[in-house]
C-alpha cells in the first residue's frame, strides 16, 4: 500500500528542515513526498531541495511549484490531485512526524481498508498543552452514525494533517478544499465525518505540532472572526446540497455546535458590540428549521424562536454559562 505525503509550504525556512527529514527518515517502505511550493518568497523551497539531493530516500520526494500564490487549501488540491498512492497523508512545512508515524497509521488502513485512521498528537512550544486529544480506544469503527456520533461528542480533533485518507474516498466524494478559507480544516473534517463508513484509530502519537508565533491558531483577529462566519456559510451550503443531512441528528447537531463554539470565539475576542450582535443575526439566519437536534443543541436553537434582540441575549446567556462551567471543570482538574 503506497501512502503520499502532501506538504504546502509558504513562508516556513525555520522548520522544513526537521519537516522534510521526518518524512524521510520513515520507517513505512512504500511511499511518496509531494511537497508543493506556494510560491514562498523564502528560502523553504532551497533548503527542502537540498535535504532531497542528500538523502538516501530523496528519489520518493517531488517538488510542485505553483505560479502564483494561492494559498493552503489550494497547495493541498494540487497534492490531492498530483497523488500516486491509496492512500494520503497532509503534513504542514511547520511540523514534523515521528518516525515510525506512517507506520503505525497504515496497520487499520491495510487491515480494514478504512476511509481514513487518524492518529494523536503532540504539541511543540505550547506554553500549556492542547485540549483536543483522542477519546477512542485503539481499533475501528464501522458505520457513519458511529463515525458521525464520536466527531459530535469530540471523540477525535478538527484537523487536516495527522490522518491517513484513502484517496478513491476522497475523489468519489469530492473532497477537495475550499480555496481563500480559513480555517478551512471546520469544513473538511466535517466533510469527512459525514461521508466516511469506517475510521481507524491510533492512539499513538504520530505527529509533532509545532506552535509558533504568527500561526493561525496562535492570534485573534477580525480576519480570523470573519474566517469563522464564512465556513459556518461553507457548511450551510454543504448540508442544503446534501438533503440526507438535514435528517441527520448528529450531523445538524454538529452544525449547530459549531455556529454556538464560533459565536464564542466572536464573542469573546471581536471587542465589538455591533460586529458580535452582526455575526449573532447572520448565524441565525443559517438553520434548518424541521431538523432533529440532540438535546443541548436544541437549547441553543431556543434562541431562534425569539425577537432578534432577545434572542441573542438568550444566546450570549448560554455562552456565559458555557465559560463558567469550563472555568470550573478545569479548576477541578487542576485539584485533582
Amino acid at each position: 500500500m503506497k501512502i503520499s505525503v502532501i506538504i504546502p509550504v509558504f513562508n516556513v525556512e525555520r522548520y522544513i528542515a526537521a519537516c522534510v527529514e521526518s518524512v524521510l527518515g520513515q520507517d513505512y517502505p512504500e511511499m511518496e513526498a509531494i511537497i508543493v511550493d506556494d510560491c514562498s518568497p523564502d528560502s523553504s523551497i532551497d533548503i527542502a531541495r537540498s535535504i532531497i539531493g542528500k538523502h538516501p530516500r530523496g528519489a520518493c520526494a517531488h517538488i510542485i511549484s505553483h505560479n502564483r500564490n494561492q494559498g493552503q487549501s489550494a497547495a493541498r488540491n494540487t497534492g490531492i490531485d498530483a497523488a500516486t498512492g491509496d492512500y494520503l497523508y497532509f503534513l504542514d512545512g511547520d511540523d514534523y512526524l515521528p518516525r515510525n508515524a506512517l507506520s503505525l497509521l497504515s496497520k487499520p488502513a491495510i487491515a480494514h481498508g478504512t476511509d481514513f485512521v487518524i492518529g494523536n498528537y503532540d504539541t511543540v512550544g505550547a506554553s500549556r498543552p492542547m485540549l483536543e486529544r483522542l477519546k477512542l480506544p485503539d481499533g475501528v469503527l464501522t458505520g457513519n452514525k458511529a463515525v458521525l456520533r464520536s466527531f459530535y461528542h469530540e471523540k477525535w480533533h478538527v484537523l487536516a494533517c495527522n490522518s491517513l485518507i484513502r484517496a478513491g474516498f476522497i475523489r468519489d466524494n469530492g473532497l477537495k478544499f475550499c480555496p481563500g478559507l480559513i480555517h478551512e480544516d471546520e469544513l473538511w473534517v466535517y466533510r469527512i465525518a459525514t461521508c466516511a463508513r469506517s475510521m481507524g484509530v491510533v492512539n499513538a502519537v504520530t505527529y509533532h505540532y509545532v506552535l509558533h508565533p504568527g500561526a493561525v491558531t496562535s492570534t485573534v483577529a477580525r480576519r480570523n472572526l470573519d474566517g469563522l462566519i464564512n465556513v459556518v456559510k461553507a457548511m450551510h451550503r454543504y448540508i442544503a446540497d446534501t438533503p440526507r443531512l438535514q435528517c441527520d441528528k448528529y450531523a445538524m447537531s454538529v452544525f449547530e455546535k459549531k455556529k454556538f463554539r464560533f459565536f464564542q470565539k466572536i464573542y469573546k475576542h471581536s471587542g465589538d458590540a455591533a460586529y458580535t450582535f452582526e455575526a449573532y443575526r447572520l448565524l441565525r439566519s443559517l438553520r434548518f428549521p424541521s431538523a432533529p437536534l440532540c438535546l443541548p443543541q436544541a437549547l441553543t436553537a431556543l434562541s431562534y424562536r425569539l425577537p432578534l434582540r432577545q434572542g441573542y441575549k438568550l444566546y450570549a446567556a448560554l455562552e456565559w454559562l458555557y465559560y463558567k462551567k469550563l472555568r470550573i471543570k478545569q479548576r477541578l482538574s487542576s485539584h485533582a
